[in-house]
């Protein structure tokens, strides 16, 4: 993981957390409102406007203030989603579903001062429905996107989450765990590369551009050996969905991910992740291969991370 898609998961993080704050106070709003809009047209229709108006706008606020925070984390998660794209991750259609929520949202604003007004209740109803509409568009596309970010760090608490996440459509609560879990998922991803992985190794001493690093006595500058890592023959993939392949190391190394090129296959699981030193049986599970055209060769990208640095490593395999 290089720093720029640390950047991308803290924010994304972040934005999951007003979410949830989010999720939390729109819930109250929603019981809020089905207990409460009956009793303030009952408080009209007998003349107590000053009790109608209470409630009105207690639930109001509730609707008002719950999406101006959900906005606040739509924000972050889009801009997450662009950064993890931008670092070459491939988040599917997360972002463009971030859109529909936010064009949902913003309909959940208005429905929300219209409320307040207590005279245009009906209308604020039908607004309502509409923004559902948006959010069901939405809620789908950003809860594959969290599955996908999931996938791709083999995080199984955030692919849970994002399939939660949409399931929540069918009920509220279990959206809710969803978000939980992706963002105890996403710190359990952060934790792992708390400072990022650099790409590249560099000498101890200070370095300016122009000149040769110096170092003090009785400094001796350590030796320091480029880990490799590479293919070992020719591997497979079945039907089954399971590839297997050899990767030699020639160090301890972690598996950190692997996609099959120009396929938009992601490794649902990779067994083993941790390499040791010499060559080492990869069995990494695809999924749904369907897509694939039996005999043909097929290049999976492996993300591999040793002593500090990132190592992109291909694999060829014949599809079977």
């Amino acid at each position: 993981m290089s720093q720029p898609e640390l950047n991308g998961i803290k924010l994304l993080r972040s934005g999951t957390l007003f979410l949830i704050i989010s999720y939390l106070l729109l819930g109250i709003g929603a019981i809020g409102a089905f207990f409460g809009i009956p009793a303030v047209a009952a408080a009209l229709a007998a003349g107590g406007i000053g009790a109608a108006a209470g409630t009105a706008i207690g639930i109001g606020a509730l609707l008002l203030i719950g999406p101006i925070i959900g906005l606040i984390g739509l924000l972050r998660v889009k801009s997450a989603f662009s950064m993890l794209k931008s670092a070459g991750r491939d988040v599917g259609y997360g972002g463009t579903g971030v859109t529909a929520l936010l064009i949902g949202y913003i309909f959940l604003i208005f429905a929300g001062i219209i409320t307040i007004t207590i005279i245009l209740i009906p209308i604020a109803l039908i607004i309502f429905i509409i923004a559902y509409i948006i959010f069901i568009i939405g809620t789908v596309l950003v809860g594959l996107g969290y599955h996908t970010v999931g996938q791709m760090y083999n995080e199984g608490l955030v692919s849970t989450g994002g399939i939660l996440i949409i399931l929540g459509l069918i009920s509220g609560l279990i959206g809710f765990i969803g978000y939980i879990l992706s963002y105890v998922g996403l710190g359990k991803v952060i934790n792992k590369y708390p400072s990022g992985i650099q790409t590249s190794y560099q000498q101890p001493g200070y370095y300016q551009p122009g000149y040769q690093p110096t170092y003090q006595q009785p400094y001796t500058q350590p030796s320091y050996q480029q880990p490799t890592a590479y293919q070992v023959g020719q591997g497979t993939i079945g039907r089954d969905g399971y590839a297997r392949f050899v990767i030699y190391s020639s160090v301890p190394a972690n598996i950190v991910s692997a996609s099959v090129e120009g396929m938009n296959l992601n490794a649902l699981s990779i067994n083993p992740t941790l390499l040791q030193p010499g060559n080492n049986v990869i069995t990494a599970n695809f999924g749904n291969t369907s897509i694939l055209t039996p005999g043909s060769m097929y290049t999976i990208s492996l993300t591999i991370f040793a002593q500090g640095t990132t190592i992109n490593v291909k694999a060829n395999v014949v599809y079977q």
